[in-house]
């Protein structure tokens, strides 16, 4: 059975996508990818850095609302449209610290652009919940 969730602490998602949805059945869980969109739906800057700030802290708040932690995120897709600002430190930095506890397995893309001009980086996630 599949369960969809949208946490109050992340920003709302648009009417076809929920932000997580968990296979009960398999304790896979997919998450939406993330931006560095404030819970209120607003953009938190014009750069990478501060995009990527706000984009962990969603995950983090999803993490919670699921009960379970950063040790539990099995895969990670990162979407940039900058690869040189995605591995200076103010980026880099971040998101090495995020996963250095529980590293994931990873896939990095450059890309063109993603939905909307000013967001400079996506990550979507697959969680297991550990099985009783």
């Amino acid at each position: 059975m599949l369960r969809r969730i949208n946490p109050s602490t992340v920003h709302a998602p648009a009417p076809s996508y929920a932000q997580v949805v968990e296979d009960t059945d398999s304790g896979t869980i997919h998450v939406a990818g993330q931006v560095g969109l404030s819970p209120s739906g607003a953009l938190v800057g014009p750069d990478m850095a501060s995009q990527t700030r706000q984009l962990l802290a969603n995950l983090d708040a999803i993490l919670a609302e699921l009960g379970l932690g950063r040790e539990h995120i099995a895969r990670r897709q990162v979407f940039v449209t900058n690869m040189e600002e995605y591995f200076a430190q103010a980026v880099d930095g971040q998101v090495t610290a995020y996963f250095r506890d529980a590293p994931s397995t990873s896939t990095l893309v450059g890309v063109a652009s993603l939905f909307k001009p000013d967001v400079r980086i996506e990550v979507e996630v697959t969680i297991v919940r550990p099985r009783s």
